[in-house]
């Protein structure tokens, strides 16, 4: 991955996370309905930001 792609979806922060970081602790059912939406639309920004990477990265390979 290079370099510019790495620092636009912050790589660098995702190769310090721990599995403790995943054990649900976010309490999404106690957020807010507003809370909720902007979680659900960071995560599906990384999903497609993640996707389009990834299928990149593919299309440079060949």
């Amino acid at each position: 991955m290079n370099e510019e792609l790495e620092a636009s979806l912050g790589v660098h922060q995702f190769m310090n996370l721990e599995s403790a970081d995943f054990d649900g602790h976010t309490e999404f059912a106690s957020m807010s309905a507003e809370q909720r939406l902007t979680w659900l639309s960071h995560i599906a920004r990384f999903v497609f930001v993640a996707r389009e990477a990834v299928a990149n990265a593919a299309n440079e390979r060949g």
